[in-house]
């Protein structure tokens, strides 16, 4: 996977530190090192930066 910083994937690339010069993003995402990353899964949702819940209490 080769993360370019575009729309919600702006602070996802920021935190990897990919710039966000797109020509160098997708160098780095070709030719770059392999990282492994964690990611969560709730309700059938799949993140990777921050995830939010909502409380149903009254």
């Amino acid at each position: 996977m080769a993360i370019l910083p575009a729309g919600t994937a702006n602070l996802f690339a920021a935190n990897l530190g990919i710039p966000e010069d797109l020509p160098e993003a997708v160098r780095i995402g070709l030719h770059g090192l392999r990282r492994t990353l964690d990611f969560g899964k709730l309700n059938g949702e799949h993140f990777a930066v921050m995830a939010g819940a909502a409380s149903t209490a009254t």
